[in-house]
């Protein structure tokens, strides 16, 4: 087999390995195009104008109703860890320990402040790529 047809092979076989990408393991993209709904949860504390703004862009981004509720940071991200809420927005700094645990949207607004600055963020459960490249689409006005 000649060098050409040795790479060209191999680049077959790199693209049939995408199909599927970015994956979702709990499909939650599916799942929320399925059902037409998603959970939400706003922290309490924070500006709800701005919280809702990023919530109606989702929504109109994956066609799906956010079902929302409020309550407290680090309660809310626990439940967004196992699975239980689907989208958690917020004001969170870059360096947040939670960064480390989950995935943080572009800040509302897009302009990304100093580490330690807080700024309004959806937030995601690591590894559901296609829903957080969904989220963030909407995040960004795309």
């Amino acid at each position: 087999m000649g060098k050409l047809a040795s790479v060209m092979m191999v680049a077959a076989l790199l693209v049939a390995g995408c199909d599927d990408l970015p994956k979702d393991p709990d499909q939650t993209l599916t799942r929320v195009r399925r059902d037409g709904q998603f959970q939400v949860a706003i922290i309490s504390a924070v500006d709800a104008g701005q919280a809702v703004s990023i919530i109606r862009r989702v929504e109109q981004t994956v066609g799906a109703r956010a079902n929302l509720r409020q309550g407290h940071g680090e309660e809310l991200l626990h439940e967004l860890e196992q699975g239980r809420i689907d989208l958690v927005v917020g004001e969170f700094a870059e360096n947040s320990p939670w960064s480390r645990k989950t995935t943080f949207s572009a800040p509302l607004g897009g302009q990304e402040p100093a580490k330690d600055q807080r700024a309004m963020r959806a937030v995601l459960r690591n590894g559901e790529n296609a829903w957080i490249m969904a989220v963030e689409k909407a995040v960004r006005g795309q």
